[in-house]
Protein backbone atom coordinates (compact mmCIF):
# COMPACT_ATOMS: atom_id res chain seq x y z
CA UNK A 1 0.00 0.00 0.00
CA UNK A 2 1.53 3.36 -1.00
CA UNK A 3 2.27 5.94 1.67
CA UNK A 4 -0.40 8.54 2.17
CA UNK A 5 0.72 11.93 0.86
CA UNK A 6 -0.20 15.32 2.24
CA UNK A 7 0.92 18.82 1.33
CA UNK A 8 0.47 21.93 3.36
CA UNK A 9 1.01 25.64 3.11
CA UNK A 10 1.30 28.23 5.78
CA UNK A 11 1.54 32.00 6.04
CA UNK A 12 3.15 31.83 9.49
CA UNK A 13 6.26 33.85 8.63
CA UNK A 14 4.27 36.56 6.85
CA UNK A 15 1.71 36.77 9.66
CA UNK A 16 4.38 36.89 12.36
CA UNK A 17 6.18 39.79 10.63
CA UNK A 18 2.93 41.63 9.91
CA UNK A 19 1.86 41.42 13.56
CA UNK A 20 5.33 42.44 14.76
CA UNK A 21 5.36 45.48 12.43
CA UNK A 22 1.91 46.58 13.57
CA UNK A 23 2.85 46.16 17.24
CA UNK A 24 5.93 48.33 16.65
CA UNK A 25 3.79 51.01 14.97
CA UNK A 26 1.27 50.93 17.82
CA UNK A 27 4.03 51.07 20.46
CA UNK A 28 5.25 54.37 18.94
CA UNK A 29 1.86 55.94 19.76
CA UNK A 30 1.43 54.23 23.13
CA UNK A 31 -1.09 51.59 22.01
CA UNK A 32 -1.22 47.79 22.01
CA UNK A 33 -3.18 45.10 20.22
CA UNK A 34 -6.16 43.76 22.18
CA UNK A 35 -4.92 41.01 24.45
CA UNK A 36 -7.98 39.49 26.08
CA UNK A 37 -9.07 36.05 24.92
CA UNK A 38 -9.33 36.43 21.13
CA UNK A 39 -11.32 33.56 19.62
CA UNK A 40 -12.80 35.10 16.48
CA UNK A 41 -11.43 37.50 13.84
CA UNK A 42 -14.09 40.13 14.65
CA UNK A 43 -15.49 40.85 18.08
CA UNK A 44 -18.66 38.90 18.68
CA UNK A 45 -21.72 40.90 17.64
CA UNK A 46 -19.77 43.71 15.94
CA UNK A 47 -21.74 45.29 13.09
CA UNK A 48 -19.49 47.68 11.10
CA UNK A 49 -22.42 49.16 9.20
CA UNK A 50 -23.84 50.40 12.52
CA UNK A 51 -20.55 51.95 13.70
CA UNK A 52 -20.99 55.68 14.33
CA UNK A 53 -17.60 56.38 15.86
CA UNK A 54 -15.68 59.38 14.43
CA UNK A 55 -14.27 59.12 10.91
CA UNK A 56 -10.50 58.66 10.67
CA UNK A 57 -8.36 61.54 9.47
CA UNK A 58 -6.41 61.21 6.19
CA UNK A 59 -3.28 59.78 7.85
CA UNK A 60 -5.19 57.13 9.79
CA UNK A 61 -7.31 56.33 6.71
CA UNK A 62 -4.13 55.54 4.78
CA UNK A 63 -2.93 53.40 7.68
CA UNK A 64 -6.28 51.55 7.72
CA UNK A 65 -5.98 50.93 3.97
CA UNK A 66 -2.46 49.55 4.41
CA UNK A 67 -3.61 47.18 7.16
CA UNK A 68 -6.47 45.90 5.00
CA UNK A 69 -3.95 45.28 2.20
CA UNK A 70 -1.76 43.28 4.58
CA UNK A 71 -4.76 41.24 5.72
CA UNK A 72 -5.87 40.62 2.13
CA UNK A 73 -2.44 39.21 1.37
CA UNK A 74 -2.65 36.97 4.46
CA UNK A 75 -5.93 35.61 3.05
CA UNK A 76 -4.23 34.98 -0.31
CA UNK A 77 -1.46 33.09 1.49
CA UNK A 78 -3.93 30.72 3.08
CA UNK A 79 -5.65 32.42 6.02
CA UNK A 80 -9.03 31.75 4.45
CA UNK A 81 -10.82 31.92 7.81
CA UNK A 82 -10.22 35.68 7.65
CA UNK A 83 -11.74 36.17 4.22
CA UNK A 84 -15.23 37.27 5.27
CA UNK A 85 -13.99 39.50 8.10
CA UNK A 86 -11.39 41.20 5.91
CA UNK A 87 -13.85 41.63 3.02
CA UNK A 88 -16.40 43.10 5.44
CA UNK A 89 -13.90 45.62 6.83
CA UNK A 90 -12.57 46.42 3.33
CA UNK A 91 -15.97 47.88 2.47
CA UNK A 92 -14.97 50.92 4.54
CA UNK A 93 -11.67 51.74 2.79
CA UNK A 94 -12.99 55.10 1.53
CA UNK A 95 -14.30 56.35 4.87
CA UNK A 96 -13.21 54.18 7.80
CA UNK A 97 -14.17 55.02 11.35
CA UNK A 98 -12.27 54.59 14.62
CA UNK A 99 -14.38 51.53 15.42
CA UNK A 100 -13.45 49.97 12.08
CA UNK A 101 -9.75 50.48 12.81
CA UNK A 102 -10.18 48.91 16.24
CA UNK A 103 -11.75 45.85 14.60
CA UNK A 104 -8.81 45.60 12.21
CA UNK A 105 -6.55 45.64 15.28
CA UNK A 106 -8.73 42.83 16.64
CA UNK A 107 -8.13 40.80 13.45
CA UNK A 108 -4.38 41.23 13.94
CA UNK A 109 -4.75 40.17 17.57
CA UNK A 110 -6.58 37.07 16.32
CA UNK A 111 -3.66 36.38 13.97
CA UNK A 112 -1.22 36.77 16.83
CA UNK A 113 -3.19 34.35 19.00
CA UNK A 114 -3.69 31.85 16.16
CA UNK A 115 -0.41 32.10 14.29
CA UNK A 116 0.14 28.45 13.39
CA UNK A 117 -2.71 27.92 10.95
CA UNK A 118 -2.02 25.93 7.80
CA UNK A 119 -3.94 24.47 4.89
CA UNK A 120 -3.43 20.75 4.36
CA UNK A 121 -4.01 19.12 0.99
CA UNK A 122 -4.64 15.40 0.85
CA UNK A 123 -3.94 13.46 -2.35
CA UNK A 124 -6.44 10.71 -1.52
CA UNK A 125 -10.03 10.79 -2.68
CA UNK A 126 -12.47 11.56 0.13
CA UNK A 127 -14.93 8.89 1.18
CA UNK A 128 -18.30 10.62 1.30
CA UNK A 129 -21.58 8.79 1.77
CA UNK A 130 -23.66 10.55 -0.89
CA UNK A 131 -26.84 8.92 0.48
CA UNK A 132 -26.66 11.29 3.47
CA UNK A 133 -27.36 14.31 1.23
CA UNK A 134 -30.80 15.38 0.12
CA UNK A 135 -31.16 15.01 -3.64
CA UNK A 136 -32.92 17.97 -5.24
CA UNK A 137 -34.18 18.34 -8.76
CA UNK A 138 -33.15 21.77 -10.05
CA UNK A 139 -34.16 21.24 -13.69
CA UNK A 140 -37.21 23.48 -13.21
CA UNK A 141 -34.83 26.39 -12.52
CA UNK A 142 -31.83 25.31 -14.61
CA UNK A 143 -33.49 23.41 -17.45
CA UNK A 144 -30.86 24.11 -20.12
CA UNK A 145 -27.84 24.57 -17.86
CA UNK A 146 -24.54 23.22 -19.14
CA UNK A 147 -21.00 23.73 -17.97
CA UNK A 148 -19.34 26.45 -20.05
CA UNK A 149 -16.08 24.96 -21.31
CA UNK A 150 -13.99 27.24 -23.53
CA UNK A 151 -13.44 25.77 -27.01
CA UNK A 152 -9.66 26.25 -26.67
CA UNK A 153 -9.41 24.60 -23.23
CA UNK A 154 -6.38 22.29 -22.94
CA UNK A 155 -6.85 18.56 -22.45
CA UNK A 156 -7.02 17.69 -18.73
CA UNK A 157 -3.87 16.05 -17.35
CA UNK A 158 -3.39 14.11 -14.15
CA UNK A 159 -6.04 13.35 -11.58
CA UNK A 160 -9.11 15.45 -11.05
CA UNK A 161 -9.47 17.55 -7.92
CA UNK A 162 -12.23 17.28 -5.38
CA UNK A 163 -12.58 20.20 -3.00
CA UNK A 164 -14.20 19.58 0.36
CA UNK A 165 -14.87 22.13 3.03
CA UNK A 166 -16.47 21.36 6.35
CA UNK A 167 -17.70 24.28 8.39
CA UNK A 168 -20.11 25.19 11.12
CA UNK A 169 -23.21 26.24 9.21
CA UNK A 170 -24.42 28.24 12.21
CA UNK A 171 -21.12 30.07 12.75
CA UNK A 172 -22.70 33.39 11.79
CA UNK A 173 -25.13 33.14 14.68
Amino acid sequence: MPAHEYWSMSSAKYVKEAVKNLENDLKKVGKKLPSSRITTPLQYGYRPELDVSPLLNAEHTTFYQQLIGILRWAVELGRIELHCSVALMAQYLAAPREGHLNQVYHIFAFLKAHDRSRIVMDASRPRVDESRFHQADWTEFYRDAQEAIPPNAPEPRGNGVIMSCFCDADHAG
